[in-house]
C-alpha cells in the first residue's frame, strides 16, 4: 500500500509506477541499516516502535487515498492541484468534465491544455469536439484544418480524419470529408481505417458506387462477417439505383 498511499505527491496522476524500483531501492538499504542496527536491544524496541507508529499511519494514508479514488473525476479532483500543468492530466480533466456536461470549465482547461503542449494531437482533437458542443464550429473548423495542414503521416492524418467524420455536427458536408481522405488514400491505399473512412463518407453522400467500390476493398483487407453486411447492403442499394 506505500506506493498508492501518495505520501509522496507525484506530479501526474495514477503514476505510482515510478515509485516501484526506486522503492526497492529504499527498502534494500533500510534492510541494510536494519541489520547493522538490530545488535543492540535498544535500537530493536526502537525500530518496532517506529514500526507500530508507521503501519497505521500508512493504513490510515491508504484509506483516505481510496476515497480520493471514489471514481475518476474525484480523482482527479482531487489530484489536480499538484499537475495542474501537465497537458495530460489537464487533457483527461477537461475530458471528465465533458462527460459531466461542464462545457464551460472543459474549453477551459483544453484551451491550456492546448498553449502548454500546442503540438499534442489529442488534447487539439478534444478541444475540437467541445468547441463544437458549445457552438463554436468556426473555430472547431479553423483548428481540424490547421491540424491537417501539411501532415504525411498516414496515421495521424487518418486519426484526425475519423475524429471529424465520427462529429459529423462540425461539417455535414461528406464533400469535405471525401477532400480530407484524398491525400492519405493516396499515401497508403490498402490501410483499411482510410478505406473504411471513405466508404462511410460516400455513404453519407449516397453516391453508392463509390462507397461499394472503397466497401469491396475494406472487405478484401479484412473478412470479416460485419465487412461481408455492408459490403452487401451497399450492394442492394446500387441495385435500386440500377
Amino acid at each position: 500500500f506505500l506506493q498508492i498511499s501518495n505520501i509522496i505527491p507525484l506530479t501526474n496522476t495514477v503514476a505510482e509506477r515510478w515509485m516501484y524500483i526506486t522503492l526497492i531501492g529504499i527498502l534494500g538499504f533500510s534492510g541494510l541499516i536494519i541489520i547493522r542496527l538490530v545488535k543492540h536491544k535498544k535500537t530493536i524496541i526502537f525500530l518496532s516502535l517506529l514500526l507500530l507508529i508507521f503501519i497505521p499511519l500508512a493504513m490510515l494514508r491508504t484509506y483516505i487515498r481510496i476515497g480520493d479514488w471514489h471514481d475518476p473525476y474525484t480523482l482527479y479532483s482531487h489530484d489536480f492541484v499538484y499537475a495542474s500543468n501537465d497537458p495530460y492530466s489537464l487533457n483527461t480533466y477537461a475530458y471528465l468534465l465533458f462527460l459531466r456536461k461542464d462545457m464551460k470549465n472543459s474549453l477551459y482547461y483544453l484551451e491550456k491544455a492546448v498553449k502548454i503542449a500546442p503540438n499534442n494531437t489529442t488534447v487539439k482533437l478534444h478541444l475540437g469536439l467541445v468547441l463544437t458542443k458549445v457552438g463554436q464550429t468556426a473555430k472547431a473548423k479553423e483548428l481540424f484544418y490547421g491540424m491537417l495542414r501539411d501532415k504525411n503521416n498516414v496515421t495521424e492524418y487518418g486519426y484526425i480524419a475519423e475524429y471529424y467524420v465520427d462529429n459529423i455536427d462540425i461539417d455535414p458536408n461528406p464533400d469535405f470529408m471525401i477532400n480530407l481522405l484524398n491525400k492519405p488514400i493516396k499515401l497508403s491505399p490498402n490501410d483499411l481505417y482510410l478505406n473504411k473512412l471513405l466508404a462511410i463518407a460516400y455513404f453519407r453522400k449516397q453516391d453508392w458506387e463509390p462507397a461499394l467500390f472503397y466497401a469491396n476493398k475494406v472487405y478484401q483487407l479484412d473478412t470479416s462477417a460485419a465487412n461481408l453486411q455492408e459490403l452487401n447492403f451497399l450492394k442492394s442499394k446500387l441495385g435500386q439505383q440500377q
